[in-house]
């Protein structure tokens, strides 16, 4: 999930030619979700003064001054606009240039109020919301890089860059558009407002589409028409708080007449922008499955630019009693598996002290068959299993290349464990692997590979498996899993799986990770892996990034280290610490917006205090 989008920049397009589009493209205008109140836009237009480059003796398309141009763009997106017009602030109402200054201004220089350009930066626009009403504007300053060869002309690109197009462009910021070419998904559309500049010098079909959208329709301040002040939860509890806005009920989704806001632990404008939920849009917050930790005040503000309307909702969460002797009966993995860093390699913990039972399956053949009939699995996978010791170093364990040729024990005892266990059958004669195995406490991995050396043979969608095979309830126990492989999407997405077994709930950390495992030398992580967890087909509880709420991240953070379990340094990744009762769950991880790469998903049992 990403932040709040921010005001953007301007690049010279190397080609300097449109970019391909269809006869009849949709429309892609892409909003950054504020706007201006209804009535004037004062800008103050200073690209005249001393920090403007030289003007040449005379513009091509005969404009006698910067100032003038910038005008002439005002003036053709006035012509688009409804309930607000861009004028220019009166010569009393100028102060000296400067961001957050009170005033919007419009000037050449060679920073930004500071900072550098960028290489190829031609124009920068700085917005400013309203830090009581989200959806306003307050103050915009475009800043034009003075250090450019600037003229004003219309038609092809010149040497020279068209000061005009590039100010329509800005201006285009300032009322509250963003390029369409980089929305997600990315649109492929003729626009002025496209983050490069082409020969298109006037505003297109779709950059009007945005400005009547933002700017056509009389606003009515919303109003909240119902809305619960409390709600009492216990640990367990799905949790949902529904907002009526104006007699409709929830979800009602944010857009160009409302936009939703939410923040929590306490009431804007405390804390902002750090109490805000950036990720929630809706007049639904769906909490999900409720932690003692999601305890607290959610507020929502439902505004747009000429008012707003704002309710709290205290929300309560009673603990559930937990046991120390619930554990981890059996933990699942199915992902891709492939070559090199896109092995499938799966780590697990068996604590006590005393050797311990474990039922481990790669199957791939039995998943293409029927009932399951999934498509791309793996041929031929092998089973390998390796022991961790304190100073680093591993050693091997065993190796299974084919469940009926077990290295350890027999085909019986793999048949009668697995049907004991709840595991469903494997094909008789497949090539999947599988070992039961008596391993003494420590840490141990477990890699999938494929027996080929040829891509059809060698990768693959496949389940990897761990079976606590003696489920006394003793301390001896598998209590962690930690899933590594290549992250996709549909029918590769990668699922993790787990059955809590006991007389009362447990608590665990699950997180996932992308770009923290750069740090380790992996190759390809994933970016922005986002995990959802589920009890059957029901949604219990999803998380995106792990600063959302940042309010929970010290107590995340506090409890990673308790457990040993590496610093996240990507405010990308995904972790959540959930109390569950007995019963099976699954963990589906996917990339945000279609993304795919090389992830970890961990399982961490939290002591019983």
């Amino acid at each position: 999930m990403n932040c709040p989008p921010h005001p953007s920049l301007w690049r010279i397009f190397a080609a300097a030619s449109f970019i391909a589009f269809g006869s009849q493209p949709a429309a892609a205008f892409n909003p950054f979700g504020f706007t201006w109140s209804s009535g004037d836009i004062a800008i103050r237009v200073d690209l005249d003064g001393a920090t403007a480059p030289n003007l040449p003796p005379a513009l091509f398309d005969g404009a006698t001054s910067w100032n003038q141009v910038a005008r002439d763009a005002m003036a053709t997106w006035n012509l688009r606009l409804g309930r607000s017009q861009l004028v220019e602030a009166t010569p009393e109402d100028a102060i000296t240039p400067a961001r957050r200054n009170g005033q919007s201004e419009i000037v050449f220089s060679n920073t930004v109020f500071g900072d550098a350009f960028g290489e190829t930066t031609l124009g920068v626009t700085l917005l400013e919301p309203d830090p009581v009403n989200p959806a306003r504007i307050i103050e915009a300053d475009i800043v034009i890089n003075n250090s450019r060869d600037w003229n004003s002309y219309r038609g092809q690109l010149r040497p020279q860059i068209d000061l005009r197009r590039v100010m329509i462009h800005e201006m285009g910021h300032l009322l509250g558009l963003g390029h369409p070419d980089e929305a997600m998904p990315e649109q492929i559309i003729d626009s002025i407002m496209n983050s490069s500049v082409t020969h298109t010098d006037r505003l297109t079909d779709d950059d009007t589409a945005g400005a009547t959208a933002l700017y056509g329709t009389t606003l009515v301040t919303p109003i909240i028409t119902a809305a619960p002040t409390s709600i009492a939860a216990v640990v367990g509890d799905l949790v949902t708080i529904d907002i009526e806005i104006g007699g409709r009920a929830a979800p009602l989704e944010t857009d160009s007449s409302v936009t939703f806001s939410w923040f929590y632990p306490d009431r804007v404008p405390q804390n902002f922008p750090d109490n805000h939920l950036f990720i929630e849009d809706r007049s639904r917050l769906d909490i999900g499955l409720a932690q003692p930790y999601d305890a607290g005040t959610y507020s929502l503000i439902a505004s747009n630019a000429d008012g707003l309307a704002r309710t709290d909702v205290v929300l309560s969460v009673d603990p559930v009693p937990v046991s120390p002797v619930t554990q981890l009966a059996n933990l699942s993995t199915r992902a891709f598996t492939g070559p090199g860093n896109r092995a499938l390699t799966v780590g697990f913990v068996i604590s006590g002290t005393q050797p311990h039972r474990v039922l481990l399956r790669a199957v791939g053949p039995t998943l293409g068959a029927a009932p399951f009939n999934l498509n791309n699995t793996l041929s031929d996978p092998v089973l390998s299993l390796r022991k961790s010791h304190t100073d680093g170093s591993t050693r091997a364990v065993a190796v299974n290349d084919n469940w009926h040729q077990p290295e350890v024990g027999s085909v019986a005892e793999l048949r009668q464990t697995s049907a004991a266990l709840g595991a469903f059958a494997l094909k008789e004669g497949s090539g999947d692997a599988a070992m039961l195995i008596e391993l003494d406490p420590g840490v141990y991995t477990a890699t999938v590979t494929g027996a080929g050396t040829v891509d059809s043979d060698s990768e693959g969608l496949v389940i990897v498996e761990a079976y606590d095979a003696d489920p006394d309830g003793s301390a001896n126990r598998l209590v962690n899993l930690s899933t590594r492989g290549f992250v996709s999407n549909d029918d590769a997405t990668m699922i993790a799986g787990l059955v809590v077994t006991g007389p009362a709930a447990k608590t665990y950390l699950i997180r996932v990770a992308g770009d923290t495992l750069a740090d380790f030398g992996v190759s390809d992580p994933i970016d922005d892996p986002q995990m959802t967890l589920l009890r059957g087909s029901e949604r219990l509880r999803a998380n995106d990034d792990w600063d959302h709420p940042q309010a929970h991240q010290g107590m995340l953070r506090e409890i990673m280290a308790e457990l040993g379990a590496f610093a996240f340094t990507d405010r990308q990744e995904s972790a959540m610490l959930v109390t569950l009762a007995p019963g099976p769950y699954t963990v589906i991880v996917e990339g945000f917006d279609g993304g795919e790469g090389v992830g970890i998903v961990e399982l961490y049992e939290v002591p019983t205090n």
